[in-house]
């Protein structure tokens, strides 16, 4: 009996599991091709890994958030898919232009996105020039980084 428990309950944790994946390689492969413009700076584990602060955010700060908050954000694209904020989602239908974008608010920030970027070991210098960062983003506005992208929106590193 415990034999085919468990051999039952792994079957689930993979199916799952492959359902998770398969859902993120979705997202990869059709979500909307979001951009935010970064402020960088080096993470705790020195220059391998970096703090992604987006521009972005910086805009949250203004509007008052309830600590512990998640939802999402509508933001608008430019012609070059750099998001800009428009207000926080509260259910309403979105115009054909707007998107969602998931936050999550804590201790007096609002977070946008992935926070950190690890560099491959000796490949630091190929992101030095780091401007944006590039995400796919769901239409219920989960995302994922897909990338960092130089001045000049192009691809860095080994993308």
């Amino acid at each position: 009996m415990r034999t085919r428990l468990f051999w039952c309950t792994l079957v689930l944790i993979l199916l799952v599991l492959n359902g998770i994946i398969a859902s993120k390689e979705g997202l990869l492969r059709s979500g909307q091709t979001v951009t935010m413009r970064l402020k960088i700076s080096t993470g705790p584990r020195g220059p391998s890994q970096l703090t992604l602060t987006y521009d972005l955010t910086a805009t949250l700060v203004k509007v008052p958030s309830i600590p512990g908050q998640t939802g999402a954000l509508v933001v608008t694209l430019d012609k070059d898919n750099v998001a800009k904020f428009v207000r926080y989602h509260a259910g309403e239908k979105l115009a054909d232009d707007e998107h969602l974008l998931r936050y999550h608010a804590e201790n007096g920030w609002t977070r946008v996105g992935v926070e950190s970027f690890s560099i491959p070991e000796g490949k630091s210098s190929a992101y030095s020039s780091a401007q944006y960062a590039e995400f796919r983003v769901s239409p219920n506005g989960d995302a994922i980084l897909t990338g960092l992208l130089g001045p000049k929106f192009e691809p860095l590193g080994s993308q």
